[in-house]
């Protein structure tokens, strides 16, 4: 009996050692504790440089599935909100962000939450699918929000689709199809969870600083135009260095400065050793106020077939593979630069050609689903005040040269 009980003591006491090294309940594969490991700051060093160097996750993933959850909070606190709708009596040019910006909190509450879907073979082959489920309530359609928005690139052509307008292009990489299929929130997302944001506005970064005491580490990554503070541990489980939290102590966006980031659950990327991503980050502005959630991350071999099937240009007659019947209204075809409406009998019918004196056709709803009556008003009144303006601009400055030239002779 007493030899089991001091059995018992010594196996304790041997948990309690690793949980405080860093090994913890469930640390190992089995659950059983890993020893931790003492790291050197030059280990440290040679690791962060090595992340600094290597592509970003845009340019080096290949053949993934790829799916999270993001959640973006309001941006402006409710005291700044305030403080813009009084300056908006002063600035006109502020009256239609504030309209939008008192839409958004109360129709969304200001957040803006994404499912987000990809098919990703490399950066130049690829579908993203972005639902949006609180714009699909009636009362935000009839504000003119849209509840998804699907783009696909590929070698061949590139197009976006939404539940009104589907734009084509054979062409991808013109001004045009970049513009239609453009991810750049998605981007950021994705680099946040694989890259830590090590990728994000740190052009010619240097390591500073490097502190390690056991298995935790420190160190300042500065970048002409960012500076980040990161502090994280080695994973015993992983065999590798993560993040845990980094603050932005510098940012090219002075809103953003103080902003700290967390990231957890860390998961292999299939198919490529050694490398891995946090399925949880959360991003927390200077004043408390949270900014970003990410979560849910889930990471799968690309099945070859479904992507063929999933990046076909989409039918507006036809079904989609994963959004089925499509409700489309009005075709931009790039191809025949030919626009195309849904008939009262469903039919698609010729409406004209585009413009190509025009901007390339962007959909009228981006990540965060932008009003189409922002839109309509930026036609109706920017678009001629811009052309008065120039015309105001223009016609006295060519008197001018013709009265000039006209003296020279």
């Amino acid at each position: 009996m007493i030899k089991r009980l001091v059995c018992a003591v010594v196996t304790m006491c041997a948990a309690s050692v690793s949980w405080a090294q860093g090994g913890g309940a469930g640390g190992g594969p089995g659950g059983e504790a890993v020893p931790a490991r003492v790291i050197s700051e030059a280990e440290v060093r040679a690791w962060l440089e090595s992340m600094l160097e290597r592509d970003r996750a845009a340019e080096r993933l290949r053949s993934l599935r790829i799916r999270w959850d993001s959640l973006w909070h309001p941006r402006l606190s409710d005291a700044e909100f305030q403080a813009k709708v009084a300056e908006s009596f002063d600035d006109p040019g502020l009256i239609e962000f504030v309209k939008r910006e008192r839409e958004l909190r109360e129709l969304f509450g200001g957040k803006t939450r994404a499912q987000i879907n990809f098919w990703w073979q490399d950066g130049s082959n690829w579908r993203l699918n972005a639902d949006l489920p609180d714009r699909a309530s009636e009362a935000a359609r009839k504000k003119g929000y849209l509840p998804f928005f699907d783009s696909c690139r590929t070698s061949q052509h590139a197009w976006s689709v939404n539940d009104r307008e589907i734009s084509i292009n054979n062409e991808p990489t013109s001004r045009a199809a970049r513009r239609m299929t453009e991810f750049s929130k998605a981007r950021y997302e994705l680099e946040l969870m694989f890259d830590w944001g090590l990728s994000a506005y740190l052009p010619n970064a240097t390591v500073r600083d490097v502190q390690a005491r056991g298995d935790r580490w420190s160190a300042h990554v500065v970048g002409t135009t960012a500076a980040i503070r990161y502090e994280g541990r080695w994973d015993p489980t992983l065999s590798a260095f993560v993040p845990q939290k980094s603050v932005y102590e510098r940012h090219p966006d002075p809103a953003s400065e103080g902003m700290i980031t967390t990231w957890s659950d860390w998961i292999a990327i299939p198919n490529v050793p050694g490398e891995f991503a946090a399925a949880s980050v959360r991003a927390t502005r200077a004043d408390g106020r949270p900014a970003i959630n990410l979560s849910g991350l889930t990471l799968l071999p690309l099945d070859r077939a479904e992507f063929a099937r999933v990046i076909q240009i989409p039918d507006p007659l036809g079904s989609d593979p994963i959004r089925g019947q499509l409700r489309a209204s009005r075709v931009y075809d790039h191809r025949t630069n030919s626009v195309s409406v849904r008939a009262a009998d469903g039919k698609m019918t010729a409406a004209g050609e585009m413009d190509p004196t025009l901007p390339p056709v962007v959909p009228p709803t981006r990540w965060q689903g932008v009003t189409s009556a922002a839109e309509s008003w930026a036609r109706k009144w920017v678009g001629p005040w811009v052309g008065w303006l120039l015309l105001a601009i223009l016609v006295p400055a060519l008197l001018i040269v013709r009265y000039r030239s006209t003296r020279s002779v």
